[in-house]
């Protein structure tokens, strides 16, 4: 079974497990599921989309999604592309969420149909744009996450991650994951809360 080696990208995750276990479920959420082969394609495809809308190797990615597949989907086309993926509330009061992104700049922010027009796109829209695209080379990025935290001043903050985007045995030694296992992940995906009010 695939066992990825220390500094291995985490981007090519979904590759590596599609080309051993094709048919094995990658994700579920709810009633939605996407096999491993599924998976690499979708973020393939959305990485591709990502690189079209401008995104870059380094640049930060708002995924104002709720949790569920696409969630997954458009962290791993990050990855791909160096980019670190930024999961954020789809709830953030509208100061705070314009204060985010005034601190990220994103080229785009990957969100819900509709919404954030200026610069938002979906992870459907970025798979229609990204097909029939040639291969991408995997970039291993600077940083893997990127949370933000309110602090003591209740300003947003981010804190980009001191790890590369690469694989590092101590986080699944942390969590007490073995290869083949299979996790629940009971918390919300996103990482941001709006800020309480006064």
């Amino acid at each position: 079974m695939f066992t990825p080696e220390p500094g291995f990208p985490l981007g090519d995750i979904p590759a590596a497990h599609a080309a051993e276990r094709p048919d094995a479920v990658a994700v579920r959420a709810g009633d939605a599921e996407l096999t491993w082969e599924e998976l690499h394609r979708a973020s393939d495809a959305a990485a591709r989309g990502l690189k079209l809308s401008g995104v870059e190797r380094g640049h930060i990615v708002p995924l104002m999604l709720p949790n569920g597949v696409d969630v997954v989907v458009a962290a791993f086309a990050c990855l791909k592309l160096g980019a670190v993926p930024q999961p954020l509330s789809t709830r953030l009061a509208p100061a705070e969420e314009r204060a985010i992104l005034a601190l990220s700049e994103p080229p785009v922010v990957v969100g819900l149909q509709g919404a954030r027009p200026d610069r938002s796109t979906t992870v459907a829209e970025l798979r229609r744009l990204g097909s029939g695209e040639g291969e991408l080379t995997t970039e291993i990025g600077p940083s893997w996450k990127a949370p933000t935290s309110g602090g003591s001043t209740g300003r947003p903050k981010i804190i980009l991650s001191g790890a590369e985007g690469a694989f590092n045995p101590f986080d699944m030694e942390a969590w007490g994951l073995r290869p083949g296992e299979q996790s629940l992940i009971t918390a919300p995906s996103t990482t941001t809360r709006p800020s309480p009010r006064p």
